[in-house]
């Protein structure tokens, strides 16, 4: 699997105003690559791509059917066309229906689940309907990055709103300060690695879990258990894992957070 990381940004009805804003307020990245999937009338021409090359130094193109995704940059599917992302390469496809938005946000998150694994970070901004909701779940099971737009900043929240209803979104963020956010999380320092108590705290983390979901993860493997754990920390901005086990202990909403986030679970998206 290529370790580029993807981020998919999904997008509907007064999404454009949204995208500007976070694109604008992206620095470029070596180790980040962008698509946009935002439903489009497929009878008009898109000049999105014009459109949005003012908001952003990042090199930004129409996507290709085949074409190889390379970092620090950003790719916009075109109308009347549904992506996907297959061995780090981008699949354009017509849409199986009339009745569905073009392009289907969640065919497209849940490709980029199965492809990209704990390498994909997955974002909603306004829109109407309930599309994108289940690629998040999609995303999150297979340990990625999950970011929605506060639905009071949306020209049209429904979207933004059936995402946070899974309760499987990692933050819920204004526009501006998405791109901050992403780059904040993926740099965070992993703590394992220079902390003489982390089996200590590990445990400590396994009882809060097994009290609380009446699981027990300590069979599972241990880096797959430290990387959640460390991408749960670098959600909440928290540097120390003591500190972690503490914001554990006093939130019911965490625990189950990290317990969704643990939980390896086989699904079939179709």
């Amino acid at each position: 699997m290529d370790n580029t990381k993807v981020v998919g940004i999904g997008a509907s009805a007064g999404g454009f105003e949204a995208i500007q804003k976070l694109l604008s307020n992206l620095e470029p990245h070596g180790d980040l690559a962008f698509i946009i999937a935002q439903h489009l009338d497929p009878s008009q021409p898109s000049l999105i791509v014009n459109l949005l090359s003012k908001s952003t130094q990042i090199p930004i193109k129409e996507a290709q059917d085949g074409e190889y995704i390379e970092p620090n940059t950003i790719y916009i599917c075109p109308p009347n066309k549904n992506i996907t992302v297959v061995k780090n390469t981008i699949m354009l496809t017509p849409p199986a229906s009339k009745i569905f938005p073009k392009p289907s946000i969640d065919t497209f998150f849940a490709s980029l689940a199965r492809d990209k694994e704990e390498n994909a970070i997955g974002i909603i901004l306004s829109g109407s309907g309930s599309d994108g909701a289940l690629g998040i779940k999609a995303i999150k099971n297979a340990g990625g990055i999950t970011i929605v737009q506060d639905e009071k900043s949306a020209k049209y929240a429904s979207m933004p709103r059936a995402s946070i209803q899974t309760g499987l979104v990692d933050a819920i963020l204004l526009p501006a300060t998405i791109g901050r956010e992403i780059q904040s999380i993926i740099s965070a320092p992993n703590i394992f690695f220079v902390n003489e108590d982390a089996p200590k705290q590990l445990d400590t983390i396994y009882d809060i879990l097994i009290e609380r979901s009446d699981t027990d993860f300590t069979d599972y493997k241990i880096n797959t258990i430290q990387r959640r754990i460390h991408r749960r920390m670098a959600v909440n901005k928290i540097g120390n894992l003591s500190e972690y086990v503490e914001y554990l202990k006093n939130s019911n909403k965490e625990s189950k957070l990290l317990y969704k986030d643990l939980l390896v679970i086989v699904t079939s998206f179709f």
